[in-house]
């Protein structure tokens, strides 16, 4: 925001000169400052914020954090802080050589050290990849919303890959090891999950995410023994081929497991995002004024986010910022009629006056928005009112020679 004073509050009883607010004698202390450019570059700020975190991405609240790049897939690399709603998100990245780990069936062996994990099969055996992930602070009770891995790729791949995916039937499964089998051999859930048909990796450092998992992730928190801070095994079999970062082969980027949770009591969204949500969003967001036409139009949005619940969150808090509601604080009612297209005015070629509207951030040299170029003083003939701007301005005077020159010879202006 931009203030006009230090007092940076609204008046009361602030009415706007015209519009419908003006029609019904309503206060509207918010239009005492939130001209249009203002609001387009509030909404490009919190658009951004919701998608990418506090950054400088496209017109963001933020400065550039100095890495990352801007991509709204929930995971703000870019950010500097993030806003955050609804499940709580954990996650935990393989932490150790021998937390992943590939087994080829034909043999039994196991390797701790690859420079990549080759999910599917390789040239000469199918293969089984295991990842175990630790320090998982969910609770027993939680209720697992939404989970995924993902990887990085290694090696661009487009061969025809079906993959299937279980957890290790464990509390706290141990790390592996170079045993024979020490993978496949593992207890395996009774929830599985296919990626059938997966996407070709055609670009090296690209991010791919598995299907939902959290009916892997779910029966494995649910165990008796489980505790914050298990660990969860994943592994994955199948035909095909794609080849991921490992954590021998690239730390940072080794596989990385997400899981979003609730508990009683909280703010849940399945299937992208439902009315609950929704209605909560709009409680923060409009003092809960929200109308349900509105709630229906956002609904509709964002059930093609799928079971993707933070995308759904995401656009569900993007649409609200668009609404009447949001930038108001009185109660609405839609009138029911469409908004009317404007028809194309002709050209004229009638002379007319323009205002032009300035908007600056910050202070203002109003001295230097219209300087005197040439025009001789009215009370001394050897002099030029430009030599006296000079002189008073001194070193922060704008030169003529830079200067867009408006002739007002023909006006009643003394210059």
């Amino acid at each position: 925001y931009s203030f006009d004073s230090v007092f940076s509050f609204f008046l009361p009883e602030y009415i706007p000169n015209n519009g419908p607010l003006a029609t019904a004698f309503l206060t509207s202390p918010e239009s005492a400052k939130l001209q249009m450019p203002l609001i387009v570059g509030m909404l490009n700020g919190i658009f951004s914020l919701v998608k990418y975190g506090l950054s400088d991405c496209y017109d963001g609240f933020g400065i550039d954090p100095g890495s990352g790049r801007c991509k709204d897939d929930g995971f703000y690399e870019r950010s500097l802080g993030t806003l955050h709603f609804g499940p709580t998100i954990v996650s935990s990245r393989i932490s150790a050589s021998s937390d992943d780990a590939e087994e080829t069936v034909s043999s039994g062996y196991v390797s701790l050290v690859s420079p990549d994990l080759e999910l599917g099969a390789n040239k000469q055996s199918s293969r089984w990849v295991g990842m175990r992930f630790t320090n998982l602070q969910i609770p027993n009770s939680a209720k697992i919303i939404g989970a995924y891995v993902q990887f990085e790729v290694d090696e661009k791949k487009d061969t025809m890959t079906t993959l299937t995916i279980h957890g290790q039937a464990a509390d706290n499964p141990a790390g592996f090891s170079t045993d024979e089998y020490n993978i496949s051999k593992r207890s395996l859930t009774n929830a599985a999950v296919s990626w059938n048909n997966v996407p070709a990796w055609r670009k090296k450092s690209d991010k791919h995410n598995t299907p939902d998992i959290s009916q892997i992730v779910q029966e494995l928190v649910s165990r008796v023994g489980w505790v914050p801070g298990n660990s969860i095994v994943i592994l994955v079999s199948g035909t095909g081929k794609r080849v991921a970062e490992s954590w021998d082969g690239e730390p940072d980027n080794a596989p990385l497991l997400v899981v979003n949770y609730s508990i009683d009591g909280d703010c849940t969204a399945t299937g992208g995002a439902n009315l609950d949500t929704i209605d909560n969003l709009a409680t923060l967001l409009t003092a809960g004024r929200l109308s349900n036409e509105n709630k229906d139009k956002i609904k509709k949005a964002i059930e093609n986010t799928g079971a993707d619940t933070q995308a759904g969150v995401r656009l569900a808090q993007q649409l609200i910022a668009t609404t009447p509601e949001f930038h108001t604080t009185n109660l609405l009612t839609p009138n029911g009629k469409s908004r009317q297209k404007q028809s194309t005015q002709p050209s004229s070629n009638n002379d007319y006056r323009a205002i032009v509207y300035v908007y600056l951030g910050g202070g203002v040299d109003s001295f230097n928005m219209l300087a005197p170029h040439t025009c001789p003083s009215t009370t001394d003939e050897t002099a030029n009112t430009y030599d006296k701007y000079l002189a008073i301005r001194e070193h922060v005077a704008l030169r003529s020679d830079i200067t867009l020159e408006i002739d007002a010879r023909t006006s009643s202006q003394p210059c």
